[in-house]
Order: C-alpha cells, then structure tokens, then sequence
C-alpha cells in the first residue's frame, strides 16, 4: 500500500490527512454541485410557473369556449321556439279559417232550404245541427 501512496503524492495529489485541509479540487466539486442543484431547482421553479400559466390559459380558454357554445346553443332555442310558435300559429290560423269556411256553408245550406223545393225534414235537422255546432266552434275560437 505505500507505493499508492507514493505514486499520488509523485504526481502532485495529496491526501487530506496529509495537508490538513480539503484540497481545492474537493472545494470545486463541491461548488459544481451546489451551482447545479441551484439551476436544476430555478429551471423546476421556471418549469412549474410556465405550466402553471399554460394551464391557467387553457382554463380560461375552456370557460371561453364554453360560454361561447352556450351563446350558440341559446340561439339555437331561440330559433326553436319561434319556428314553434309560428307553427303553432300557422296552425290555428288554418283551423279558424276551415272553421269559418265549416259555418258559412252550413249557413248557405239553411239560407237555401226556403228557396229549394222538395228538402225532406231529416235533412233540414242535420242542416241546422252542422250550423249549430259550426256556431258553437266559433263561439269558442273567438273567446280565446
């Protein structure tokens, strides 16, 4: 074992028992070491707050987004409901006038059993019914 010993100190190294003190090359690797632990936690730090703030964006662009399609969705009901209500008014429209066009022929047909001979009584009976729920349909339609 002393040759190793003397084959380090022929070559300029030195034991720290030997000198009494941390030779220089501990003393800088010891300072890489602490210089890379200083950059590896700032890049980490530096990492964090950009994912931090690339989620913070998204976030906002999600809830953007969102209240966008809800605006688009709105308007969609919006549409629905007025295609809707004027259906339903095309509708009611439609049965009022096939209801007046249901009472004014019942009512032509009971104007003319006075001017045409040979009506028998059932058909004079079934005349004046037709017109009298006519009448009533439209007592109906217009008190709403």
């Amino acid at each position: 074992m002393p040759r190793r010993g003397r084959a380090l100190r022929g070559m300029g190294w030195q034991s720290s028992r030997e000198s009494g003190r941390i030779s220089s090359s501990m003393s800088d690797v010891v300072a890489v070491g602490i210089i890379t632990a200083g950059s590896t936690i700032i890049v980490a730090a530096i990492g964090a707050f950009a994912t931090y703030k690339v989620s913070v964006r998204g976030a906002q662009t999600t809830v953007a987004t969102a209240d966008k399609q809800a605006g688009v969705e709105l308007a969609k009901l919006e549409a629905e409901n007025e295609r809707l209500y004027r259906q339903y008014h095309e509708d009611d429209r439609r049965d009022r006038r096939a209801l007046y066009a249901e009472f004014v022929l019942a009512a032509d047909v009971m104007r003319r059993f006075g001017q045409v001979p040979g009506v028998s009584d059932e058909e004079f009976v079934s005349a004046q019914d037709k017109f009298l729920i006519a009448l009533a349909k439209l007592e109906l339609v217009s008190s709403k």
